[in-house]
């Protein structure tokens, strides 16, 4: 009996371990499925990664793109106003200069004017002088001229009865 027992305890053993076979190559191939999938995943993460980095790269590229367009134009803009600055303040000091040259010539014309006015005023004063002295002349000469028309009268008065 005792090889019986060994015989049923071998069959027993050899059930166990084949059931404990057949689950672990059930677990075997769940596990194996599991990485596949896994690995699928895995393979659409990579290729997603890739697909991004990509993505992001080409956008890094556009915004250095944008980056070096926006500072092309910014310098443009930045030389056209340096230069616009420049010339209008050239303008400016053109003028300025010709301000000056108005000012002075302003200056000048009032100043002789002002001569003008001077000499003006002294001849006007010099001709009311001049006139004083004529009507004193005249004056003088009409008295002397009634003088003689009076002493002419006078004497045909005189001379007449």
């Amino acid at each position: 009996m005792s090889k019986k027992k060994d015989e049923i305890d071998y069959n027993l053993l050899c059930d166990q371990a084949e059931i404990q076979i057949q689950n672990l190559e059930r677990r075997l191939l769940g596990t194996t499925r599991e990485n596949a999938e896994l690995q699928q995943q895995i393979a659409i993460a990579e290729k997603n990664l890739r697909q991004n980095r990509s993505k992001i790269d080409n956008e890094k590229a556009d915004r250095f793109d944008i980056l070096n367009d926006m500072h092309r134009q910014f310098k443009t803009m930045q030389d056209e106003l340096l230069k616009d600055i420049s010339e209008r303040e050239r303008n400016i000091e053109v003028i300025k200069q010709q301000n000056q040259k108005e000012k002075d010539l302003l200056l000048l014309e009032r100043e002789e004017k002002d001569k003008i006015i001077i000499e003006k005023d002294q001849e006007v004063q010099n001709l009311k002088r001049r006139l004083d002295q004529l009507s004193r002349e005249f004056s003088a000469i009409l008295r002397e001229t009634l003088a003689q028309i009076a002493d002419k009268i006078e004497n045909k008065t005189d001379e007449a009865p």
